[in-house]
């Protein structure tokens, strides 16, 4: 990576202005002018704006349980748990037997995210897999809308069904606490497929929350995204 910065800044066409933070652009394509805090000023013909993102807030996901059990998380969480080295439930630090990852939380839905953020899927069959490297008799299944696997990742797709990872096609309704002696959180839906009402019982549940656009919290460039 600081090859390519030290590339970039030693390209003579190319300008980089470090800790810097634009206080106005005006103008239209073709002849934007834009106006940097320090007063230093210059035009251009087009901007790509890299907002970057974040991911949807779990807690509006009530119906899913976040928030009410520590051991449903979120994607995000699950990445930073097995960056630390271990896949724990929350509530207790003990290793789950039974992992169930709920695709599209948040996403596709017109009370939350209307659009699909395209990465869910790819990132909840890459989590999967650490589940199955850390306990490879562990039980997983992932609860889906429908599985978006461009491209070469439809291989990865078939690798992980080839793992014993379970795949159901359901909206998932809500996710409760069991009745069970051992209280396994448990996850209610529909099977499409099946036609059946669906019951999944769980250790840990993974939601696949969805991501939004960071631009959504700065007032000055909100404006000009709407």
């Amino acid at each position: 990576i600081q090859d390519q910065i030290n590339l970039v800044k030693s390209t003579p066409n190319i300008t980089v202005f470090t800790g810097t933070t634009i206080d106005k652009i005006a103008g239209a394509p073709g002849m934007f002018d834009v106006t940097l805090q320090n007063g230093e000023g210059f035009r251009v013909g087009s901007i790509v704006l890299a907002a970057g993102w974040k991911p949807y807030d779990a807690t509006k996901l009530a119906h899913l349980g976040f928030g009410q059990f520590p051991d449903v998380i979120t994607n995000v969480q699950m990445e930073e748990m097995a960056k630390v080295g271990k896949i724990t439930c929350p509530s207790d630090g003990s290793e789950p037997s039974v992992v169930a990852f709920v695709q599209c939380a948040g996403s596709r839905d017109p009370n939350h995210l209307p659009y699909c953020s395209a990465v869910c899927c790819r990132v909840s069959l890459k989590q999967a897999l650490y589940v199955k490297e850390q306990n490879p008799d562990a039980k997983i299944f992932v609860l889906y809308k429908d599985m978006r696997t461009p491209e070469q990742h439809e291989e990865f797709y078939r690798r992980v069904q080839k793992e014993g990872v379970v795949f159901v096609k359901t909206d998932t309704a809500k996710v409760t606490i069991g009745e069970g002696s051992e209280r396994k959180l448990a996850l209610e839906g529909m099977d499409e497929l099946l036609g059946e009402p669906l019951m999944v019982e769980a250790d840990l549940v993974v939601l696949a929350t969805g991501m939004q656009p960071a631009v959504l919290d700065d007032p000055i460039l909100n404006l000009q995204y709407r």
